[in-house]
């Protein structure tokens, strides 16, 4: 495909008015169409009026799921409707999709708020924040225009869409054998019914459990909440570090801490570092350990 996907351009796109994750571009050639159009693309606003681009002008359809972001289109969450026309894209006036990174979403205090259900935002004072005026030209936002090509949309989703090793394989699997349709629901009750057959390695406290088997239905368990995590566009890495971080804040470290630092050469440079870092935490190095010098 690649080497002829350079001379493919966007031509028209479709997702669905305030679900922030799904969407789909169609591609042309530039080569073979010195224009393109589609019924109403002169009329206002798009979302109602507009059709898909004529079948004729049409070289791909790609379908993407959003990782780590969520994408908003001009009609998103407007009231009543938004003032853009397809033509209005076709000419570059404005971009036909922001790419929103969660970590900016973060930001404005909206992740625990992003939902694919309209209704649900709508429950929230600040829901209107989801909406494309609010994030056009914000800074660390990836824009999509029409007449951009294959290779450079595929560029920008691929660099915004950073996901783990670990969470690329588990997709690829899934992908290949057709499993990446079930619902959302059906994989968390998958987590909870492998969590019990791990617990069934412990049923009886006089038996010793097979360790193997143990290794086994840890790994089911993880390859399950991680495609949970794959079917929303999460991190899993990410969502453990802020719970870390969470759970830092809810269960503050006891006020006297010890160390052992048996084995460590008072000359190496990790020492020196670490001896930094202890005075700056109002610690003190003792014989090998680590105390608190406070204990208030």
């Amino acid at each position: 495909m690649k080497e002829y996907t350079d001379d493919l351009i966007l031509i028209d796109f479709y997702k669905e008015e305030d679900v922030f994750d799904n969407f789909e571009l169609t591609f042309g050639s530039k080569k073979d169409i010195k224009d393109y159009w589609g019924d109403d693309w002169n009329d206002a606003p798009y979302e109602h009026n507009a059709g898909r681009v004529y079948e004729r002008y049409v070289q791909m359809k790609v379908h993407y799921k959003p990782f780590n972001c969520i994408a908003v289109q001009p009609c998103d969450i407007h009231d009543p409707n938004s003032k853009w026309c397809k033509e209005d894209f076709k000419k570059e006036r404005t971009p036909c999709l922001l790419l929103v990174p969660h970590s900016l979403l973060e930001e404005l205090d909206l992740s625990e708020k992003h939902t694919t259900n309209n209704d649900l935002i709508r429950e929230y004072d600040d829901w209107y924040k989801f909406t494309y005026d609010k994030f056009l030209g914000r800074e660390g936002v990836t824009e999509i225009y029409f007449n951009e090509t294959f290779d450079s949309i595929s560029k920008k989703i691929e660099e915004l869409n950073y996901m783990n090793k670990l969470s690329k394989d588990v997709l690829m699997f899934t992908t290949l054998r057709n499993f990446d349709d079930e619902p959302p629901e059906s994989l968390a009750k998958s987590v909870m019914i492998e969590g019990a057959e791990l617990l069934q390695n412990y049923q009886f406290k006089a038996t010793s459990p097979d360790l193997l088997n143990v290794k086994d239905e840890i790994a089911d368990v993880m390859i399950y909440l991680i495609r949970l995590c794959n079917h929303y566009g999460w991190d899993y890495e990410e969502l453990v570090r802020r719970k870390l971080k969470k759970n830092e804040e809810k269960y503050p470290s006891s006020p006297v801490t010890s160390i052992i630092l048996e084995d460590l050469d008072t000359e190496s440079e990790t020492y020196k570092q670490l001896k930094q870092e202890v005075k700056k935490a109002e610690l003190s190095l003792i014989h090998g350990e680590l105390k608190v010098l406070k204990n208030e």
